[in-house]
């Protein structure tokens, strides 16, 4: 019983450990994205190196979040058929 309670408390801590870590990773784009953003929104208009230097980061970082969002599902889906097989 004892040793059903620590596993389930070690899978929190994971659990919890990871959702940070992709908070943080899912963060970091986002506030580039933001910024690009800012920066278009101030000079972008005028400025055609700015303009492209924005647009290239936004695809860039949108591409890396996209990842992040297929290696999430793809370990939801892990984890849905890992549990599966402990029933």
């Amino acid at each position: 019983m004892q040793e059903t309670q620590t596993k389930q408390e070690k899978l929190e801590l994971s659990r919890r450990e990871f959702v940070a870590n992709v908070s943080h990773e899912l963060r970091t784009p986002i506030a580039v994205i933001q910024g690009y953003v800012n920066m278009l929104d101030r000079w972008g208009k005028d400025d055609e190196e700015v303009l492209n230097e924005s647009i290239e980061a936004i695809k860039n970082e949108a591409n890396h979040m996209q990842k992040l969002v297929e290696q999430l599902l793809f370990l939801a889906n892990l984890r849905q058929g890992f549990c599966r097989g402990f029933r």
